[in-house]
C-alpha cells in the first residue's frame, strides 16, 4: 500500500531483517533501493543493467539474477543464518548512501541557490 508519510517508511524498514527488491525494472536512482539501503538493513535486489556501477554485490548489496525465486532464497536464508554478514552489508549499503541523504541533498541546493 502507499505510505503517505516518509518517517513511517524508515520506521517499517528498520523493523525489517532484510529488504528484498525483486524488481525487473527501475528507474534511476531507485530511490526505493536507496530508501531500503539507507535503513541499515541489508538489501538483496535484482542485477538490473547499470547495478554494477554504483554497487558492490556481496560488500553493500546483494544482487541476485532478475526473475529468479531460489537466488533470493538462497540469499535470504545466507542472510538469517549469517547475522555479522547481514550487519556488515547493512552497514556498508548505509555508508554508501549516506552522501545523497535529504539533510546533505537539500544543503547544498540550498547552498548552491546562496551563491547563485
Amino acid at each position: 500500500g502507499f505510505i503517505s508519510k516518509r518517517k513511517e517508511i524508515f520506521k517499517i524498514l528498520a523493523s525489517s531483517e532484510v529488504l528484498v527488491f525483486p524488481s525487473l525494472f527501475e528507474a534511476l536512482p531507485w530511490p526505493a533501493l536507496l530508501e531500503g539501503l539507507a535503513s541499515g538493513r541489508p538489501v538483496i535486489a535484482s542485477h538490473l543493467k547499470g547495478m554494477e556501477n554504483i554497487f558492490t554485490h556481496k560488500k553493500n548489496i546483494y544482487l541476485v539474477p532478475p526473475q529468479n525465486a531460489n537466488s533470493i532464497l538462497n540469499a535470504l536464508e545466507t542472510f538469517l543464518k549469517d547475522k555479522k554478514l547481514a550487519k556488515t552489508i547493512g552497514e556498508q549499503g548505509k555508508e554508501l548512501v549516506q552522501p545523497f541523504s535529504w539533510d546533505i541533498i537539500s544543503k547544498q541546493t540550498q547552498d548552491l541557490y546562496t551563491h547563485v
